[in-house]
């Protein structure tokens, strides 16, 4: 047993990972990701799975169709980011929408997360967006994911990188 003190056994990663018990309290919100890369997408999850004591409880959606996620991340420093932002705000049951970027860039608003520092700031910027959801007004919280995904039919969503198939899903979206 690595490194462990006079007696007593090393922990191993299992022991490390958080434990979630049935009965917890918390409202549990559905965060779709939008163009993150990789290793961020892998923050997130990581983030999300540690933090016991926040007020919410996050986990990422399992797709990001309608009505398949609570609140949108979407990176705007990738091509198309911002589109993607604007199309998810003029939805129907808009969700909020975090932003991720490098707020540097004139021709868009202050992002509301920075790339710099992303896992600093992920859980005090989702929930903050919860907040704002909720005191705008925003539907009941979110049904248990389990009553979801009962009720919502299966789809696919495929997106080849091209504007006009981008321009076909924004419409898609808005009927």
């Amino acid at each position: 047993m690595p490194f462990a003190e006079a007696g007593r056994p090393s922990r191993g990663a299992a022991d490390l990972m958080p434990v979630l018990s049935g009965s917890d309290p918390r409202p549990v919100f559905r965060v779709g990701l939008f163009g993150l890369a990789q290793r961020f997408e892998r923050v997130v999850e990581i983030v999300l799975r540690h933090a016991r004591h926040n007020p919410y409880r996050f986990e990422i959606a399992a797709s990001r169709g309608p009505g398949e996620y609570d609140i949108a991340v979407v990176d705007m420093t990738v091509h198309g980011g911002a589109e993607v932002a604007s199309t998810l705000l003029r939805l129907p049951q808009a969700r909020p929408v975090v932003r991720v970027g490098r707020r540097a860039d004139p021709s868009r608003g202050e992002d509301d997360l920075l790339l710099d520092a992303f896992t600093i700031n992920l859980l005090k910027v989702l929930n903050s967006a919860v907040d704002r959801f909720l005191r705008a007004g925003g539907q009941h919280l979110p049904a248990p994911p389990t009553a979801v995904r009962a009720s919502a039919r299966p789809t696919v969503l495929i997106v080849d990188d091209s504007a006009s198939v981008r321009r076909q899903i924004a419409l898609a979206l808005r009927h």
